[in-house]
C-alpha cells in the first residue's frame, strides 16, 4: 500500500513501471483513444495489476469529458428518514455492486432546493445517475416537478409520482390491507390504527388507505414519534394508550405506523397488564431487525427492500440510455409472528 507521505500515483508512473507509454495506460484503464490504441492481453493485465497495487483510480472528471461512465450511482436520502430507509441504502449498494457500480450518498431534510443542489453536486463529481428516496415532503410535489423537470437520470423511490420520471413505489396500501385482513380473520371488531402525527405525506396516506379498505369506519389515532427526548416520547405513548382505552369499547387490535411504535405500545400494554396477543393484537411495519427478537415477536409489514433496490438500479441504468419513464409497484410481504393470533387470509 502506498505510504500517505508519498506523492499520488499518476498514469505516467504506472506507464514507467509497466514499460509502456502513458496513452497505452490511459487506453487500458479508462478506454481513452476509442479503440485506436491497442495493448496485448498480457500488457493490459500488467497495467491493471500495477494500478491495483497502488490503489490507482482514474479521474472521474476526465472520464466524463471522454463520455465514459464514472460507474457511480448517487443516493439522496432524508437525514431524518426512518431506519428502513437506511436499510434500503444498503440494499441499493448491493444491487449497484452487482451491476459494477459504486455509490455516493447525500443527505437533506425537508428541503427540495437543497436536495436538488446535492443532485447537481453529485453530477459534477462523476455520478452517472441518482436514486432519490427523499422526496416525500408535504406540499412539495410542484416544486420537485419544477426542479427536476429536465433531470432524466433520476429514479424516485416512493411517491407522489412526478411526471416524466421513473418511480419504484412500495405498495404500502396493499401491505396494510393485508395486515388489516389478518386482524379481521382473527375476529378483531374494534381495531385502531396509529398514524404518525406529521403533515400529510404519501406514505402515511397509503397506510391509511390500506386500513380503510378493510375497516372503512375503523378508528384512527395520531401519535407523535418525532420527539427525540426519551422521557417525552414515553409520555406520548402513555397518552396515546390512555386515549385508545378510555372508551367503553376497548380495542382488540392495533395497527401501528411502524415497528418502533408497535414495540413501544406493547411495552406500555405489558406495564398495564394487557396481554398481547390474547387481549390485543399488534402489527407494525418495516420488519426492523428487533421485531423478530422482541417479546412477543412482532407481526409486521415487510416492504421488500431488496426488490425495491433491484428495480431502482435497473430503472436507473435503463434511464441512462432512454428518457422513457416507468412506474413499478412493489408488493410488501406480511410477516406473521407472535403479536397476532390469526392466520393470513
Amino acid at each position: 500500500m502506498r505510504n500517505q507521505s508519498q506523492p499520488e500515483i499518476r498514469m505516467i508512473d504506472i506507464a514507467r513501471e509497466a514499460g509502456v507509454s502513458r496513452p497505452v495506460v490511459s487506453a487500458v484503464l479508462t478506454g481513452a483513444g476509442n479503440g485506436r490504441i491497442q495493448a496485448s492481453r498480457e500488457t493490459a493485465e500488467r497495467i491493471r495489476a500495477i494500478a491495483a497495487k497502488y490503489h490507482f483510480q482514474p479521474n472521474a472528471a476526465a472520464r466524463m469529458l471522454r463520455g465514459k461512465s464514472g460507474k457511480l450511482i448517487g443516493i439522496l436520502i432524508d437525514s431524518m428518514a426512518p431506519l428502513v430507509r437506511f436499510s434500503l441504502v444498503g440494499c441499493i449498494e448491493k444491487q449497484a455492486s452487482l451491476a459494477g457500480y459504486h455509490i455516493q450518498i447525500a443527505e437533506s431534510h425537508d428541503d427540495p432546493a437543497s436536495l436538488f443542489d446535492a443532485y447537481l453536486h453529485m453530477k459534477r463529481h462523476g455520478v452517472d445517475g441518482v436514486i432519490c428516496i427523499s422526496h416525500n415532503y408535504p406540499d412539495s410535489k410542484e416544486k420537485m416537478e419544477d426542479l427536476f423537470r429536465d433531470s432524466h437520470d433520476v429514479v424516485f423511490i416512493s411517491g407522489p409520482v412526478l411526471p416524466g420520471h421513473s418511480h419504484v413505489i412500495p405498495d404500502i396500501a396493499a401491505g396494510y390491507a393485508q395486515a388489516a385482513e389478518l386482524l379481521k380473520s382473527s375476529g378483531c371488531r374494534n381495531p385502531v390504527m396509529l398514524m404518525q402525527n406529521t403533515p400529510v405525506s404519501f406514505t402515511m396516506e397509503q397506510r391509511l388507505a390500506g386500513f380503510r379498505k378493510v375497516y372503512p369506519q375503523g378508528r384512527v389515532e395520531d401519535i407523535d414519534l418525532l420527539e427525540t427526548d426519551t422521557e417525552i416520547l414515553r409520555q406520548e405513548i402513555q397518552s396515546a394508550v390512555d386515549r385508545i382505552f378510555s372508551g367503553a369499547e376497548r380495542p382488540d387490535g392495533i395497527l401501528a405506523c411502524n415497528d418502533l411504535c408497535a414495540q413501544m405500545v406493547i411495552s406500555e400494554l405489558f406495564r398495564r397488564g394487557i396481554r398481547v396477543p390474547e387481549d390485543v393484537e399488534i402489527i407494525g411495519c418495516d420488519n426492523d431487525p428487533f421485531t423478530e427478537w422482541s417479546t412477543p415477536s412482532i407481526t409486521t409489514v415487510d416492504q421488500n427492500c431488496m426488490e425495491i433496490a433491484g428495480e431502482s438500479v435497473k430503472l436507473l441504468l435503463t434511464s441512462l440510455q432512454s428518457e422513457d419513464s416507468r412506474t413499478v409497484y412493489i408488493t410488501p410481504r406480511l410477516i406473521i409472528r407472535n403479536s397476532t393470533k390469526g392466520k393470513n387470509a
